[in-house]
């Protein structure tokens, strides 16, 4: 098992070279198939159990006080950064539910496919660049501010390419051109306001 290997992933197990090494999805592979929704819910809530077991532990050890919630800076709320991902990520699912039915080709299908992963996490991972970035309150936010922002760049390149794809196999249509200059705009952000994420290591994948 490769320690750690999960935690600047793009989640996307399916496409994943490296699940034979990842405990989180040999964990998450031995969910049974079709098993009760019951037996399920039962199989989770052990495991949220066992997490947060973990974290009060970890949390102890570093001496953070977890008995009192951390409101969130508003500054992270109003940071325009996030504003943009999360308004990009509403624009790429409004051109899926416009061009989803007009994927009919293999590259399109692909296309589809790619941004429909990519668009939520690339979003939720600036978010959190930016929350880690802003609120550093146990010295690490910087380090996963820089990991989180990697893992969005790299999904903004994966983006890129499947909308360029998108853009031919739909015939040059405006709607895609704009998500993708708009995808091009947002890498370029990201890289900008975390350039750290150019020399983050993410175990297994980097190293």
């Amino acid at each position: 098992m490769i320690e750690g290997i999960y935690d600047y992933c793009h989640r996307w197990c399916e496409r994943c070279p490296f699940t034979s090494q990842c405990a989180l999805a040999q964990m998450e592979s031995a969910f049974p198939s079709g098993e009760p929704f019951e037996d399920t819910l039962e199989r989770v809530d052990q495991m949220m159990a066992d997490a947060q077991e973990l974290m009060l532990f970890r949390a102890l050890e570093a001496g953070i006080d977890l008995s009192e919630p951390r409101p969130v800076p508003p500054e992270v709320l109003d940071d325009p950064l996030r504003d943009r991902a999360m308004l990009w990520s509403l624009d790429c699912y409004q051109w899926l539910q416009r061009h989803e039915s007009r994927a009919l080709s293999p590259a399109a299908r692909e296309a589809i496919d790619v941004v429909r992963w990519y668009h939520t996490l690339v979003a939720t991972k600036v978010a959190r660049a930016v929350a880690q970035s802003i609120d550093d309150w146990d010295g690490y936010g910087h380090v996963d501010a820089a990991g989180s922002a990697k893992v969005a760049w790299l999904g903004l390149g994966q983006m890129i390419t499947a909308l360029s794809e998108a853009y031919e196999a739909f015939g040059a249509d405006p709607h895609t051109l704009q998500i993708l200059l708009d995808t091009h705009a947002l890498s370029h952000a990201v890289d900008r306001a975390f350039p750290a994420h150019r020399d983050f290591k993410r175990a297994g994948w980097d190293s």
